[in-house]
């Protein structure tokens, strides 16, 4: 029992050293400067979303299904997005064998526009459909 409360205390002191967000950090200057860093980096993060949209594009050429998912991941961390490139990762999902991720995209790119991703999602549900 004592060689179990010793082997707590150092968590419990790390935990206690550990500072949790403050409303302070939304406050409407902190937002701002958010804003105004978006802003600056707007072109660099506009070029590195085509970039890694052409890289997607060039790995779905090549079949390599999982690259496709790597580099649009990497494009929609940009905050840039197109509705059919939510198509494209359900597409490399599904060919990877993950319907249900599939189907996430699928939804989100239909959501935001894409009747690409809607003709999937109609697809891959009637599909599974077939199969049950």
């Amino acid at each position: 029992m004592t060689l179990m409360l010793a082997c707590c205390l150092p968590i419990q002191s790390r935990a206690q050293a550990i500072q949790f967000p403050t409303i302070d950090l939304f406050d409407s200057d902190m937002m701002q400067m958010y804003a105004n860093a978006l802003n600056q980096t707007y072109s660099s993060r506009k070029e590195t979303y085509h970039t890694y949209v052409d890289m997607a594009f060039e790995a779905a050429k090549n079949d390599d299904w999982l690259y496709v998912v790597r580099y649009l991941d990497k494009a929609f961390e940009t905050k840039f997005w197109n509705e059919d490139l939510y198509f494209l990762r359900g597409l490399a999902y599904e060919h990877l064998g993950n319907n249900k991720q599939a189907k996430r995209d699928y939804k989100e790119g239909k959501n935001k526009g894409s009747s690409l991703a809607a003709e999937a999602l109609e697809r891959l549900k009637a599909e599974e459909k077939r199969y049950k």
